[in-house]
């Protein structure tokens, strides 16, 4: 598994953080399901 660091304002992280517990996942599970939602949404296209 590869590690990278991205930025982002306090609020946005915030909001991730709140919607990820809402989800019952962790922050880094979110972003991860986002990017993998991205990327088969880039397949389709």
């Amino acid at each position: 598994m590869v590690r990278f660091l991205i930025s982002t304002t306090d609020e946005t992280r915030n909001e991730l953080k709140s919607i990820a517990n809402q989800r019952g996942q962790t922050l880094n599970g979110l972003i991860r399901q986002i990017l993998w939602d991205w990327l088969r949404e880039q397949e389709r296209m």
